[in-house]
């Protein structure tokens, strides 16, 4: 019963923060504006050293790609509608004799390769390589951003493994162009024993996910120490570039992130709109369309020019926050249960999937992992006869659990930062963090149809002058799942 009031109460009340971390009085290099320029890979030579001794690999590029494969970069990736969304396909499959080619002219002709399909990704496929008794995994890109996605991939990878305590894939060889017989980017990687957690949640002890999360909430402290200064985006080696035509950063401000992005997807949705034959497709096109030029027009609230402050410098740079020069921090925003990985006896093994990865702002960065995520928090552990039906417990009792069980490691979470990291919990307390975590919220959610009248909401509370502590619930953590 007093969990239940518990649970009623986080509906009613309306934290300034996520409801773990409390009230404070209570308890490698970023590359510049990348405009069109000479591909880096062109004339890089070729390292023919062996990489399974440690040393990576990159193939070098001519600019042109395999006679198979015509002269379009984007060739072999097509987009496709379901429903209102819109998805990569891949239209030119890779073959296993093409990897085996690409790996002997990468790593040496005189190796035996044995290939076997892994897994499908959005953006990629995964392959099993064993060779010489070693095992690795392909990940082999479909030319969605291309050459960029690939290069941050690799420079991402090499910046966990040199600046922080966490277990990750080690790059042995990778290719961003496509001038080579697979004919597509791709990436060999060290494999990391281990199931994932999402597939492994019931056998692990929640001792092992007390552990596990110990370890990542080192890790989330080592990088909150080690900040970057050069904007919102990805981590490229130096020197390291390839030709982007769409400004995707890195963005000197948040407003310039925030701005870019909403204007890709007015665009999108745009096109979208004038291609719609559906009429119930068309409305809610139209009202992602008109919910968008509403969330753009609430930045300055969120956002405000600056201003001269006589009131004092602490006020002052909260004016300024997100028009000047961003602190940002590395920010695995899709760190799930599928994404990590743990071995039979529940040990954690490593962190997998660092595609996509930027820095974000320290505000937006400075929250929980994904997989400890939830709207709401169960604070009693439940009991087993609450949930029998005929003498078998239902489906319901193990939701409650798994919630019940993150509730606690969500705790364990915050203490361990509150020790390691103080600075990164002062964050995420701060008033005003929590104000533009919702208002990315409402920008990454925009466009979605499942979300839409949740957003449609909080932005009618804030053009009515609300608050964002008058609500029920933070926009960002009723978004949380």
């Amino acid at each position: 019963m007093a969990d239940n009031q518990e649970e009623e109460a986080q509906l009613r009340r309306s934290p300034s923060h996520d409801s773990l971390f409390g009230d404070a009085s209570t308890d490698i290099e970023i590359d510049p504006d990348p405009s069109p320029a000479q591909s880096p890979l062109e004339n890089t030579p070729a390292n023919t050293t062996s990489p399974l001794v440690g040393v990576e690999t990159r193939l070098g590029s001519s600019g042109v790609l395999p006679s198979c494969l015509g002269s379009d970069p984007m060739t072999g990736l097509s987009w496709v509608k379901d429903g209102l969304g819109i998805y990569p396909k891949w239209t030119t499959l890779p073959h296993i004799e093409s990897i085996v080619t690409t790996l002997r002219l990468a790593m040496g002709s005189d190796q035996d390769y044995t290939v076997r399909f892994l897994h499908e990704g959005t953006l990629s496929k995964l392959y099993a390589v064993s060779t010489g008794g070693s095992a690795f995994v392909l990940r082999v890109c479909l030319p969605v951003n291309p050459g960029l996605k690939t290069e941050t991939e690799v420079a991402t990878l090499d910046w966990v493994s040199q600046h922080t305590s966490l277990p990750v894939p080690r790059v042995i060889a990778h290719d961003s162009s496509r001038d080579n017989p697979l004919g597509f980017e791709w990436i060999l990687m060290s494999r990391v024993e281990g199931k994932s957690l999402s597939e492994s949640w019931w056998s692990v002890s929640l001792g092992s996910k007390e552990r596990l999360v110990k370890q990542i909430a080192a890790f989330s402290a080592e990088i909150f120490e080690q900040s970057f200064q050069d904007g919102i985006g990805g981590i490229y080696k130096a020197g390291g570039r390839a030709v982007e035509n769409c400004s995707r950063g890195p963005f000197s401000s948040t407003c310039d992130w925030i701005q870019s992005r909403l204007r890709f997807v007015a665009a999108d949705l745009a096109s979208r709109l004038y291609h719609a034959v559906d009429e119930n497709e068309r409305e809610t096109l139209q009202r992602m369309a008109d919910l968008t030029r509403r969330i753009e027009r609430l930045m300055p609230r969120f956002y405000p020019s600056p201003q001269p402050n006589p009131g004092g410098e602490r006020e002052g740079t909260v004016i300024n926050i997100g028009m000047t020069s961003t602190r940002t921090i590395l920010s695995h925003d899709s760190l799930s249960l599928d994404n990590i990985l743990v071995n039979d006896e529940g040990v954690f093994t490593g962190i997998v999937d660092w595609q996509c990865i930027i820095c974000l702002p320290v505000h937006e960065a400075c929250q929980f992992p994904a997989f400890l995520r939830q709207a709401y928090d169960k604070l009693a552990e439940p009991v087993i006869p609450s949930y029998l039906i005929g003498g078998v417990p239902h489906v319901a009792y193990f939701h409650a659990l798994k919630r019940w069980e993150i509730t606690r490691l969500r705790r364990l979470y915050v203490e361990e930062m509150t020790r390691r990291s103080p600075g990164f919990v002062d964050i995420w307390r701060d008033e005003r963090g929590a104000d533009l975590r919702d208002y990315e919220a409402a920008v990454q959610n925009c466009d979605n149809e499942f979300t839409i009248e949740t957003v449609e909401e909080w932005v009618d509370a804030m053009e009515h002058g609300k608050d964002p502590i008058q609500l029920p619930k933070r926009l960002h953590e009723c978004l949380a799942g």
